[in-house]
């Protein structure tokens, strides 16, 4: 199991948030209601943090560059934001 960096909600609860470490790596993951609602990111990405909540959207850093993520009526989690390709890289 990997070893969780922090985590949170936003949404009044609804949607949590999870930083999860993968050695030199890490990943976000989400879960709406409880239930898995899918990661940033494919694959664990380099230099992330979580870095606040704004009632329903999560924003994650990557580098210098910022993602937003907002849970869409469905119960997915969307990315308002493209990733930078560099952070997954390597």
């Amino acid at each position: 199991m990997n070893p969780v960096i922090d985590g949170g909600t936003a949404l009044g609860g609804r949607l949590a948030w999870v930083h999860v470490a993968h050695g030199e790596r890490s990943q976000v993951r989400f879960y709406a209601d409880g239930e898995y609602a899918g990661t940033a990111t494919a694959l664990p990405t380099v230099d992330t943090e979580v870095i606040g909540v704004d009632y329903d959207v999560v924003y994650v850093r990557y580098g210098r560059a910022i993602a937003r993520f907002r849970l869409d009526e469905s119960g997915a989690v969307l990315a308002l934001d493209a990733v930078p390709p560099s952070v997954l890289a390597g």
